[in-house]
């Protein structure tokens, strides 16, 4: 935000603001401010965490609670012609 220079439309929305908005704005502005602060002095580790997030895999689906499906409503082949229909063209 402060490489876009977000910061100067801050401060301008913070002169023009109602009163009960100018705390929240000041708020805004402070975080922006120590989160810029801190961003600067670690770029690269952010980075790091960034990649670490994206390597993280879902936990895998507990293999003692399968998932059921209402009697009533379609599964398998059922569902697969309801959703995409019979094609005809596929089969020899």
């Amino acid at each position: 935000a402060l490489a876009l220079g977000l910061e100067s439309s801050l401060e301008k929305a913070k002169e023009q603001c109602p009163p009960e908005i100018l705390k929240q704005l000041e708020y805004v502005h402070s975080r922006l401010l120590s989160i810029g602060d801190v961003s600067s002095a670690t770029s690269s580790q952010g980075e790091e965490d960034e990649d670490e997030e994206e390597s993280e895999l879902e936990p895998e689906i507990d293999q003692d609670d399968p998932v059921v499906t209402r009697p009533d409503h379609p599964h398998g082949d059922q569902l697969l012609r309801l959703c995409y229909g019979e094609q005809d063209t596929l089969r020899p």
